[in-house]
């Protein structure tokens, strides 16, 4: 890679640059790609319920490709150089850190295009859940009005039981709207 060895050279690294540039920028290149890919799945997926973004795939995604530079790190170091320089320390702590930078840079181009549709599946999710809630009101609703039905002759006996009764209270009502 004749275009990348001055770069590298910067940072000590002689031998098999092409391995340190490749990893590079397959790594980074995937981490801005995956973040676009992640908003553009926020934004077909249908109905899309608010996580974090530990809790995420895009999350363990970008670990596994932190853990694959990280193995690429060990294996150059300790098979190909024997030794590890304070420059290629910040040189792969740099990479390290922008595969995050770049994950977020390319998830909030992608979200700031399909805008629209990421908030409609918000919205969506919000009422399939209200909708949930509401069925799930209903139904218990439903199984206490059945727990606590009165019997006919439960009611027939209470009637009976009270001061006016239902004739009394009929009277009751009368006599106001003659007031009225």
């Amino acid at each position: 890679m004749g275009y990348l060895d001055s770069l590298l050279g910067f940072f000590k690294f002689t031998q098999d640059t092409d391995l340190v540039a490749a990893t590079c920028l397959v790594l980074l290149l995937s981490s801005i790609i995956g973040g676009m890919l992640s908003s553009i799945f926020k934004a077909f997926g249908g109905p899309l319920k608010p996580i974090a973004f530990q809790e995420t795939n895009g999350f363990r995604i970008l670990l596994f490709y932190e853990i694959c530079l990280v193995a690429v790190i060990f294996y150059y170091h300790m098979h190909v150089t024997g030794r590890v320089d304070a420059v290629q320390v910040i040189f792969w702590v740099t990479t390290m850190l922008s595969m995050p930078v770049l994950w977020f840079m390319g998830s909030v181009i992608t979200q700031v295009l399909f805008w629209s549709k990421i908030s409609k599946n918000k919205k969506a999710y919000r009422e399939l859940v209200a909708k949930r809630k509401y069925a799930k009101h209903k139904k218990m609703q439903e199984k206490i009005r059945e727990e606590t039905k009165e019997s006919k002759e439960a009611q027939a006996q209470r009637a009976e039981m009270t001061a006016k009764g239902k004739k009394g209270h009929q009277a009751t009502v009368k006599r106001r709207r003659a007031d009225i």
